[in-house]
């Protein structure tokens, strides 16, 4: 799982799914954290207009460009919608934050060939890598 965390962490253009304003959320702390890191991150929240000053987008397919990685901050029961418009994006890699995965979706983005970081830390807890 090392090795596939840090492919993602290489990447530079992300979407962080379940994106909040709420700087109390994980969806908050990581999508601000990337951003101002020099990431190119897009919020994904279909009931938020922006997140933190960026505009948001109601999914992965409205993205005006197709991300290296998805950072799934969503329920379980979400998860599959949002990986599947990953895959039919071409997106590299899947990120699930504790609490989000779903055995259907992690094997769907197994089976799609997509690197998948699944069972395993929050994304937070690598932030320090992220400062370019």
């Amino acid at each position: 799982m090392r090795d596939d965390i840090d492919t993602l962490i290489n990447y530079r253009t992300w979407a962080v799914a379940g994106a909040s304003n709420n700087p109390d959320k994980v969806g908050f702390d990581i999508f601000v954290t990337m951003r101002d890191a020099g990431y190119l991150v897009f919020p994904i929240n279909p009931r938020e207009p922006e997140i933190a000053g960026t505009k948001a987008y109601a999914s992965v397919a409205d993205l005006p460009v197709a991300p290296d990685v998805v950072d799934l901050v969503v329920p379980p029961g979400a998860t599959l919608g949002v990986v599947k418009a990953a895959i039919e994006r071409g997106t590299k890699g899947v990120w699930f934050q504790p609490g989000s995965e779903s055995e259907e979706a992690v094997g769907e983005a197994l089976r799609a060939g997509l690197i998948v970081v699944a069972g395993g830390p929050c994304a937070m807890t690598h932030r320090r890598r992220w400062v370019s």
